[in-house]
């Protein structure tokens, strides 16, 4: 009698998660469909050939085949021959998204091939029909960009993290760390089309980065409130960030507060001045940035404070030059 009754509950207890388990599967391709859905409605297409979800009884494995994004206003696209979405059965909000080695980007007529090895993100989502994300971690161990413009970069090492700050207590601000070390040879961009020659050399000498950050909004965010224009970017804080180059190096910290996208506060950076400043005056950037290289060679402690205010950037209460306005969200 008693084998019998926890034969019973065992088939009970079978039948209950295998309920649970086909349930969860139709929730996975129905959020593929309502997230494309989401997309359209901000003019960018979400198609695939296929959707697939495997890994009974533990783990949905979906497995969505050819994916590709495409803005209707021909601003961007993206293709791939595959992208896997991993989570366990008893955790489906804790996702892993693996991407192939091979990925297109088009931005108007200028096409980006990506090739990566192990280029994967682990998040957690708070649902699965929107796109709102508590955390993510993204990484690879080589990112290589080649453009159809001529020029080639590769990265490995790739780090980017992205959490809320203190979720618990419904803050709006988002903590964003990052880390990339670069790897040569790299081709320089060729054509007239290609960026300014100075963004150019700033890429080919640059060696390694590691920045830390937080980013506030006037709401919580999310990806549709901040594609509807929804929410508003309020604060930026740079802490310790450090940018490397082949000969130099600079570590910048800020506190700027966003007010109708103008910038306004202060940054501060501490440079290596024989490296930083041969660097700026001779990769042929403007002449607004070759005075600041200016500035800092002034001084022996290679740091100087920067401030902004009313869409311009100061020094000592002289201004610089002009800042644009930032619309992160619209």
């Amino acid at each position: 009698m008693i084998v019998r009754t926890l034969i019973g509950i065992v088939l009970i207890c079978l039948a209950l998660w295998s309920g649970y388990w086909f349930f969860g599967k139709d929730i996975h391709r129905k959020a593929i469909e309502n997230i494309a859905l989401e997309f359209s409605k901000e003019g960018i297409s979400l198609n695939h050939t296929a959707i697939r979800v495997a890994g009974f009884p533990n783990r949905f494995d979906t497995r969505v085949a050819q994916p590709s994004l495409v803005d209707t206003r021909d601003r961007f696209s993206w293709y791939a021959e595959f992208l896997q979405i991993l989570s366990l059965s008893y955790q489906p909000y804790k996702l892993i998204i693996v991407w192939p080695e091979q990925q297109t980007v088009s931005l108007g007529d200028h096409q980006i091939n990506i090739e990566s090895k192990g280029l994967r993100a682990s998040l957690s989502i708070q649902q699965f029909d929107a796109i709102n994300l508590d955390n993510i971690i993204g990484e690879a161990g080589l990112i290589k960009l080649s453009s159809s413009r001529g020029w080639s970069h590769q990265f490995s090492d790739v780090l980017l993290a992205m959490r809320h700050v203190n979720p618990s207590e419904e803050s709006n601000g988002i903590e964003i760390a990052a880390r990339a070390v670069r790897l040569l040879p790299s081709i320089p961009p060729t054509e007239a089309t290609a960026p300014p020659h100075w963004l150019a050399q700033l890429m080919t000498d640059f060696k390694d980065t590691k920045m830390s950050m937080v980013v506030e909004f006037d709401d919580a965010f999310s990806i549709e409130k901040c594609t509807s224009g929804l929410i508003e970017l309020r604060r930026i804080e740079v802490n310790d960030s450090t940018l490397r180059w082949q000969h130099g190096e600079m570590t910048i910290n800020a506190q700027l507060d966003v007010i109708d996208g103008q910038l306004q506060g202060y940054v501060n950076i501490d440079a290596g001045k024989r490296g930083f400043t041969s660097l700026l005056t001779n990769s042929g950037m403007p002449s607004e940035l070759q005075l600041a290289a200016f500035l800092v060679d002034q001084f022996s402690e290679s740091q100087i404070s920067a401030h902004l205010q009313d869409g311009k950037l100061t020094y000592q209460g002289s201004p610089l030059f002009s800042v644009p306005r930032l619309r992160l969200c619209s």
